[in-house]
């Protein structure tokens, strides 16, 4: 088992020597120096050992509690304005964190609260001081995240005889049920052994509904190449495959092979399709209004306002810009929204298009378009990785209304 090293609290030397370290003192003989074990001696600090931070000693408005770690982190990758905006990053850095960071700098470069440059300093850290220590401070993956655990081994097979006929008919419902039942109970019988290694299915970075489940479970839900239909694949990776799948798991090795090196071209070719199409959608920076009076309707979510920001909505008599300082107000509401498809220009005006692609300077936004198309690339290519089925419950109610 990779044993997790717990921190413990620094005494007054070692917080004194923290606190004096300066962002052009973080190089990588010093991350060495401070965190990486070595034959002769331990590491000086682990990235966990925490101290208390007094109020106003780096961007913090409170005395808080933070880590050797994190405090490193600070010093060296947050760009000073943001820090002056958000305060102290006393977070850990799992995937929805630094997606979260990323979110939060885009909005300060599109208001111009942040340079280029700056964002750039925080990402060539970032990643600088993450490949830095990732070798000597990663844990392994242990035994306990590999070797199937016999508690959820003897409930698949109570569930495999309690569903055989709805899994031997490749029924979605029951496979979805089987799935859950025994990737949670797995999780139960992981997380009180306090891994270090399962930090890399908690930062999200490897996907234990994925990963873990095929590897230490069962493969589970597959496409039949020959028939179409759905299999369940009792199996899994470390225990072995047995006779009777191992043709239909081979053939996953198919099916990623095939979706990486042919079936990207079709997402290729429907990129040249709709760049050919929409080449010719263009923005009027010169007009601010064409005079339409017609708009769409939508509740604002929290969900979906990042992608309506900067846009221009109809409130009463007047127009109002949904910029960040605007744009909380409104969310739970139903918005009356400008849209480009009602625009009355030759190319679409300022207001039915919104400020963002005046504010990056990008006058030809049918460029766009092959944004939508790579995504579907980009999933095409993960098939090669992940060949999982994955299913999500519709309420039709929610798409169709009455007039």
């Amino acid at each position: 088992m990779a044993k997790r090293i717990h921190g413990r609290e620094l005494n007054s030397d070692e917080v004194k020597e923290i606190l004096e370290l300066k962002a052009d003192d973080i190089t990588g003989s010093k991350l060495k120096e401070l965190f990486a074990a070595r034959m002769d001696r331990p590491a000086k600090f682990q990235p966990n050992d925490y101290f208390t931070l007094p109020a106003h000693k780096y961007f913090n408005k409170e005395t808080i509690k933070t880590t050797a770690g994190r405090y490193v982190y600070n010093i060296k990758c947050m760009p000073e304005v943001y820090l002056k905006k958000y305060g102290y990053m006393n977070e850990a850095l799992s995937t929805d964190k630094v997606e979260n960071l990323e979110k939060n700098m885009g909005a300060m470069l599109l208001a111009e609260e942040m340079t280029t440059k700056e964002y750039a300093y925080w990402l060539d850290n970032s990643e600088w001081i993450s490949m830095s220590v990732a070798y000597f401070i990663s844990p392994s993956i242990s035994a306990a995240l590999t070797i199937s655990n016999k508690d959820v081994m003897k409930r698949k097979d109570e569930l495999f005889t309690e569903y055989a006929k709805e899994l031997a008919d490749g029924d979605i419902n029951a496979t979805k049920k089987v799935e859950s039942e025994l990737v949670d109970l797995a999780k139960q019988k992981i997380e009180p052994l306090d891994d270090a290694s399962y930090d890399y299915f908690k930062s999200k970075n490897l996907g234990f509904a994925t990963n873990y489940k095929k590897c230490s479970i069962m493969i589970g839900a597959t496409t039949d190449l020959n028939t179409g239909k759905l299999k369940i694949l009792k199996s899994n990776y470390i225990d072995g495959v047995t006779a009777d799948e191992y043709v239909d798991t081979s053939s996953l090795t198919i099916s990623g092979a095939y979706s990486r090196g042919v079936a990207t071209q079709i997402y290729g070719y429907e990129s040249k399709k709709y760049n050919n199409a929409l080449n010719q959608v263009i923005l009027d920076f010169d007009t601010e209004d064409c005079g339409t009076s017609k708009y769409l309707e939508l509740t604002l979510t929290e969900a979906i306002k990042p992608l309506f920001q900067y846009r221009f909505i109809i409130d009463g008599s007047k127009l109002v810009e949904l910029t960040p300082d605007v744009i909380d107000k409104y969310v739970g509401k139903t918005i009356k929204l400008r849209s480009p498809m009602y625009c009355k220009n030759d190319h679409i005006c300022v207001h039915c298009a919104g400020t963002l692609y005046k504010r990056i300077g990008l006058k030809n936004v049918g460029c766009v378009i092959s944004n939508a198309t790579g995504a579907l690339l980009n999933l095409s290519l993960k098939k090669m990785h992940d060949s999982s089925v994955k299913v999500n419950k519709l309420n039709m109610d929610e798409y169709i209304t009455e007039h």
